[in-house]
């Protein structure tokens, strides 16, 4: 939410309606009768009618099921609208700029289904259509003009729903393999690009019967199966619904608590007893369809991902925004940075269950690329999958690349194919960081800093890091800054918490949280999702911790990261996690939770601490032990330390 339309308050919303007038001046000022343009100005003036007439209702409401207020949540999603009226009057925009009308409309629509669904039922559903621009009148070509066609790749320039690529895509590669699922070794299934172009069309058909144009729904997907999961999530997108992936090895209080913020849902895949809403059983697509493809629509937003588990109720993240892309430019360049090429072999060994797992994947298949995932991580799988597919862009955790290199299977000769080899989600360990760039080669390597919000990301390749050992890169579509406590620049070099500010135009920091008036930890245009940190002279980023793991000992700060990547090398320990316990004298003290590996004996904590000395500080050394049978990780490879924090110790 912008501070503009944050300021708007119900007594003053007599300004939202001003919009229709702005509009309709706007359109006499133009000169031109395009019929499409006066469509989508009618469209706003009905839902801005709608909405004054409802007005006096919602400022009535108490809460929504977030306790958030309803109608200042509406009244910011039409102000937006507004802003956009504004700048076309001011010239910053053009009355042909489909995209960002056709996002701003479907924004104020989203939130008026939430608000009272009642309200979309008596307005049209603007679709993608509505918002493109006129055709340019045809053009008399000389006879002896060459005439050229054009192929599916290229019928449309600029931005594609994910519908309107599929089907492209579909034309272009129908018999190629789209997706693999594999469940272990020799174990998998495949589906062409046509098959999932067909079978989707069918399931959005059937979303579509369910009335998900007059009241939208959040279709939950509840598989860890990646060819299931990519029917699901493009039929849900082809009914211009937005999608969310959840594990179904979920708890019932966590799924209550995540279902709890939205308000209709549809539930694709497994059945679970903690989801009340609407289950849609499989259905396969017949033979042969009757009538043309379902009219193109754009997911507003496309994907939602929960985060914020570990401290406490999940929040609900908007991670990529609509799902309107323009193919090759992915958030600013990321995916160039990070050597990704259009029509590659993708390896996402994180389940697509997990939402930041079915971000990568998606994006991978619309730039075309064959996609491969894993239903569960093991080393072995992975690496017989790598060489029996020759998959060439891999992405992974820094958890199953220690993983993989301890396996009796690792042979360098089997990862031939590979390209690009790019890890996220947590510290990695520079042993095993090295461990790979032998195996393929450094510059193949890569490492993406950022975070579920994707409000900004830096970016390094092994050949870079080898010279800034330890720096997850520089920024690559954000500027950032590291500030004190009091939120002051600290000078080179020293530690403070990460600010960044986004230069990728259509991602908003204020609309990360969907349904909710939570925002983003703020400061002068900057925001942060929680990481420390320092920047190098040549401003190279590196990663301390984040500010809720930090443990105070004694007044130093001991960043759990750090000694974890230790631990974990030392023979016999298969896991670890490292959380803060109280202490009467220093505050708070280190405290070590270890998995062993079968069969291994567990040290004392003085054979622990002995085998420590001399590769960290004695205060950063465990002062407490525990063992445990496995430590507990999300599909993603990330551990919860709230859940390992011993009873008492702040969160």
């Amino acid at each position: 939410m912008n501070d503009a339309a944050s300021k708007i308050d119900p007594p003053n919303a007599m300004q939202l309606f001003e919009l229709v007038e702005n509009f309709l001046e706007l359109e006499a000022a133009a000169g031109q009768p395009d019929p499409k343009l006066r469509y989508r100005i009618r469209v706003a003036a009905n839902l801005l009618r709608i909405a004054r007439r409802e007005m006096a209702q919602l400022s009535a409401l108490e809460i929504d099921r977030d306790g958030n207020a309803v109608a200042p949540g509406l009244i910011a999603a039409v102000g937006s609208l507004r802003e956009f009226a504004t700048d076309l009057k001011e010239g910053r925009r053009s009355l042909t700029d489909p995209e960002t009308f056709g996002l701003a409309l479907r924004q104020v629509e989203a939130k008026l289904a939430v608000a009272s669904p009642e309200v979309l039922r008596q307005s049209p559903t603007p679709s993608v259509s509505d918002f493109q621009p006129p055709d340019p009148p045809a053009q008399s070509m000389p006879e002896s003009s060459p005439v050229k066609r054009r192929e599916p790749m290229q019928r449309r320039e600029g931005a594609l729903s994910l519908g309107e690529r599929l089907r492209q895509t579909a034309k272009a590669l129908g018999g190629d393999v789209a997706v693999r699922t594999i469940r272990g070794l020799d174990q998998y299934d495949e589906m062409t690009w046509a098959e999932l172009d067909r079978q989707s069309e069918h399931l959005a058909r059937r979303l579509l019967a369910l009335g998900v144009d007059e009241r939208p729904a959040t279709v939950v997907l509840i598989t860890r199966d990646a060819v299931r999961h990519a029917v699901y999530a493009y039929g849900a997108w082809k009914a211009g619904q937005t999608i969310l992936c959840l594990s179904p090895g979920l708890g019932s209080a966590e799924g209550h608590a995540i279902l709890s913020r939205l308000a209709r849902t549809i539930t694709l895949g497994a059945r679970v007893e903690w989801d009340t809403g609407e289950w849609l059983a499989d259905e396969p697509a017949p033979a042969s369809e009757p009538g043309s493809p379902v009219e193109d629509r754009i997911a507003a937003p496309m994907l939602l991902i929960t985060t914020g588990g570990s401290t406490g109720i999940p929040k609900l993240v908007d991670v990529i925004g609509p799902g309107l892309f323009v193919p090759g430019d992915f958030l600013g360049g990321l995916g160039t940075a990070l050597k990704r090429r259009p029509r590659a072999k993708a390896f996402i060994m994180t389940p697509l269950s997990h939402g930041a797992g079915a971000a990568t994947a998606y994006m991978a298949t619309f730039e075309e690329c064959e996609m491969t995932s894993l239903e569960k991580f093991d080393p072995e799988t992975a690496l017989w999958a790598i060489e029996r597919f020759k998959l060439e862009q891999v992405t992974l955790v820094p958890t199953m690349m220690h993983r993989m290199l301890r396996s009796a299977a690792f042979d360098p000769a089997r990862l031939q194919s590979i390209r690009s080899f790019c890890h996220t989600g947590m510290q990695c360990d520079p042993h095993d960081k090295e461990a790979w760039m032998t195996a393929i080669g450094p510059e193949k390597v890569v490492e993406v800093w950022g975070s579920t919000e994707s409000v900004g990301h830096a970016v390094i390749a092994g050949d870079e890091w080898l010279t800034h050992r330890g720096s997850v890169g520089r920024p690559v579509n954000c500027r950032a800054r590291i500030v004190d406590k009091e939120g002051n620049d600290v000078p080179m070099g020293e530690v403070g918490e990460i600010f960044v500010q986004p230069l990728v135009g259509s991602v908003d920091p204020d609309t990360k949280y969907f349904n909710s008036k939570q925002r983003m930890k703020s400061n002068n245009g900057y925001v942060s999702f929680g990481d420390l940190g320092r920047v190098d002279a040549d401003g190279y980023l590196y990663i301390a911790g984040r500010t809720d793991d930090l443990i105070i000992t004694g007044g130093a700060n001991v960043y759990p990261d750090e000694l974890e990547v230790l631990i974990r090398r030392l023979p016999g320990i298969s896991d670890c996690v490292v959380v803060a316990t109280p202490h009467e004298d220093l505050g708070q003290a280190v405290h070590a939770v270890i998995a062993l590996e079968q069969g291994a004996r567990e040290p004392s904590l003085e054979e622990l601490r002995q085998q420590l000395s001399g590769q960290i500080s004695a205060y950063k050394q465990p002062r407490s032990v525990e063992f445990v049978p496995v430590i507990q990780r999300t599909d993603a490879g990330k551990v919860r330390r709230k859940s390992y924090r011993p009873q008492g110790t702040a969160a």
